[in-house]
């Protein structure tokens, strides 16, 4: 281990500027960032209306953020 030496100084300098703008990418991964987020926030819901959403099955959470949407349409919030 003692020999060993960072790669700047073993590698041609186009093949190591090259690894390192991959390493960059690679980084970069995944989903893009949303223009429009989401607050993560905790809330206690009663047993059946958890139940009745997760049954629907993927998305549920979704599905709840829209009925609220919806209830706001016509409620305003005391």
């Amino acid at each position: 281990m003692r020999r060993f030496r960072p790669a700047s100084d073993v590698l041609p300098a186009d093949l190591h500027a090259g690894l390192l703008a991959m390493n960059r990418q690679a980084r970069a991964r995944g989903r893009p960032k949303a223009e429009v987020t989401k607050e993560r926030i905790t809330i206690r819901l009663s047993p059946e209306v958890v139940q009745r959403f997760r049954a629907t099955g993927d998305g549920w959470q979704t599905r709840i953020d829209a009925a609220l949407k919806d209830w706001l349409k016509t409620h305003t919030p005391a």
